[in-house]
């Protein structure tokens, strides 16, 4: 800001000042040469040399001196030369009069010089040195530039206290949730204040007890279910199907509660509409993650179609965007261009708890395999009475011979990748039990997956 202060006052002070002062001092002088009395009182003219900032001379149409005096070895001199050139160019403008500056060696040495005639014939002639707006000017850059250093240090001092102040709760709440992330609930967090941050610890010591017991009881039903798989084979394979899935629909709410709490950390919101929706986030995935944890069970039964759906009224369009805010931190970090293009009113039947599985799955697939400073393109559109999602990304391209594979569980093509290759068997599943249809493709060397509902 300062910098581009200093740059105005270098290229369109100077000009700001002479058109400023050529405007002042004209319209001065015309409500002078109106005033009936002007040529019977000094007054008026030691005001207009009070409201112009200048010195005035006033010269009877013979060149004779009848007000100001002037010698040779003073600023106002003026050579009987200039006199005449001064008179002829106002002459010829009796509107304006002659206005100019003086060519001097140094800004400081230059003044203004103004003719005019006034309505009797005589020559007034204003005379205002320049040297003073040059050292007022100096001056006020250096006090601007001071000030703007006070301010800058101060706004440093009160960032890294208010840094330092905020992160101390964000670091506990982060150490909390690596545990939680790592199935480890012991040690509550100290509950206390009543802002934000608070009811934050209050909400992960309610989450952490919650999924306790949850996984407590899915331990014990594991245990059940082994001494049941024992005696089957086939029921072998379920169990671990099962305990992978479970893993698998953790990690996704976890890493999103991780990456929020980091970002607190970091202190990347700035305002407090930011953290509350950080902070929101972190809720809104930890009830996602322990309404998961309970369904879990059921999700079991999605191959054998026993799995009963709770079917509600979806604005597609809605639930997408509170998808696609959850990632954009993963956006910022590997540079990603998001394009969205969006329909309004995209209203399907269906369970908004599994859609917002399959778009979460689906996009946690983009970000995962989207190249650096790569691109996703999210589509949204509603043709006849039919909604069509349709997410791409560039990054390496699948096989024509694996687009079929890949819906099978465990099932990986890039096996580098962090995974256990059942999302999007998952996927298929759910879009199944909601008679939709989906489909992966490749189109304009970017990677696509196509939901219709």
């Amino acid at each position: 800001m300062l910098a581009l202060i200093m740059l105005i006052n270098f290229f369109f002070m100077d000009d700001f000042f002479l058109f400023y002062n050529k405007y002042t001092i004209i319209k001065i002088s015309k409500e002078y040469s109106n005033n009936q009395i002007y040529n019977k009182t000094h007054n008026a003219i030691k005001d207009l040399e009070i409201r112009t900032g200048g010195s005035a001379l006033i010269f009877t149409p013979d060149n004779k001196l009848i007000f100001g005096r002037v010698s040779k070895d003073n600023s106002k001199y003026i050579t009987p030369e200039e006199l005449e050139i001064i008179k002829d160019k106002a002459s010829s403008n009796i509107k304006d009069g002659y206005f100019f500056v003086s060519h001097e060696e140094t800004f400081l040495e230059q003044k203004i010089i103004y003719g005019y005639i006034l309505n009797n014939g005589d020559l007034l002639i204003i005379n205002k040195p320049m040297g003073i707006f040059r050292e007022v000017q100096q001056v006020f850059l250096l006090f601007l530039t001071i000030i703007t250093l006070v301010i800058y240090i101060l706004a440093f001092i009160i960032i890294i206290f208010m840094a330092s102040l905020i992160s101390r709760p964000i670091v506990t709440l982060k150490d909390a949730a690596e545990k939680i992330a790592s199935l480890d609930f012991t040690g509550a967090l100290k509950e206390e204040g009543d802002d934000e941050i608070g009811e934050l610890y209050v909400s992960v010591n309610k989450m952490s007890k919650e999924l306790s017991n949850n996984i407590n009881a899915l331990n014990e039903s594991n245990s059940k279910l082994e001494k049941e798989l024992s005696r089957e084979k086939n029921l072998e394979n379920m169990r671990r199907r099962f305990v992978s899935d479970v893993s698998h629909e953790l990690k996704n709410p976890i890493s999103v509660i991780l990456g929020y709490a980091d970002g607190l950390q970091r202190g990347l919101p700035k305002t407090k509409e930011d953290i509350n929706y950080y902070v929101q986030v972190i809720l809104d995935e930890g009830i996602r993650m322990n309404g998961l944890i309970k369904d879990l069970l059921d999700l079991s039964s999605y191959e054998s179609g026993s799995f009963t759906l709770v079917k509600e009224d979806i604005l597609l369009n809605e639930l997408l965007e509170t998808c696609i805010n959850k990632f954009e931190y993963l956006s910022d970090e590997k540079f990603i261009k998001v394009d969205v293009y969006a329909e309004e009113n995209c209203l399907i039947q269906g369970d908004s708890l599994r859609i917002g599985q399959v778009i979460i799955n689906l996009l946690s697939n983009a970000f995962k395999y989207v190249d650096e400073k790569g691109n996703i393109v999210i589509n949204l559109k509603r043709t006849s009475n039919k909604v069509t999602l349709t997410i791409c990304n560039t990054g390496l391209l699948i096989p024509e011979t694996e687009l079929e594979n890949i819906w099978n569980s465990f099932y990986q093509v890039d096996t580098v990748k962090d995974g256990n290759g059942l999302g999007l068997s998952i996927v298929k599943s759910i879009v199944t039990l909601h008679n939709g249809q989906i489909k992966a493709y490749v189109e304009s060397n970017m990677n696509c997956f196509q939901v219709i509902f």
